[in-house]
């Protein structure tokens, strides 16, 4: 993977957060974004288009509801996390360890956190893949339009996508 890695700083300190965001800011293999939580919703990822590849949550309490917010989303759709707390805190550990956090870091230097985010993002990468996507456009009959429909899918992928496209016809019958 030869792309940046999306990480999402995320939490209700804005000067903690902006501090880890600096400190990645330096480093060119992350694509960082920030996400100060005010009032509303408390789930770091509401509303965002686009899921980050590491989460940093740093958190406060467990006043805030963050951790909770992350438990109400399906385990497969969370990213690795890593949870940075300024209070040692058993039962923010405990529901942060159930929502799948890599690591919990209590009181821990900017230093620390980048130590654990790029072991995460190390495993990210090793378990990602370089293979492309395969799409088939299988037709029922002949003239059904699935060629057509093929050479459209194509050049959409083309536009839009930054990888390569291939279209590969292996209608033989015909």
């Amino acid at each position: 993977m030869n792309s940046k890695l999306k990480l999402l700083i995320a939490g209700r300190s804005k000067d903690s957060i902006g501090q880890l965001a600096r400190k990645f800011a330096s480093q060119r293999r992350w694509k960082t974004r920030l996400r100060h939580i005010v009032n509303g919703h408390p789930d770091p990822f509401y509303g965002l288009q686009e899921m980050p590849d590491v989460l940093i949550l740093h958190i406060g309490s467990l006043a805030g509801g963050e951790l909770e917010a992350m438990l109400k989303r399906p385990a497969a759709s969370r990213p690795p996390m890593i949870v940075v707390s300024e209070v040692d805190d058993p039962g923010a550990m405990r529901l942060a360890m159930k929502g799948g956090a890599r690591d919990f870091l209590v009181n821990a230097s900017a230093d620390d956190v980048v130590e654990s985010v790029t072991a995460v993002a190390d495993e990210v990468q090793e378990n990602s893949t370089t293979e492309g996507r395969l799409v088939a456009v299988v037709n029922a009959k002949g003239g059904s339009g699935a060629t057509f429909l093929a050479c459209n899918l194509a050049h959409m992928c083309a536009r839009i996508s930054e990888d390569s496209t291939a279209l590969v016809g292996l209608d033989m019958q015909f």
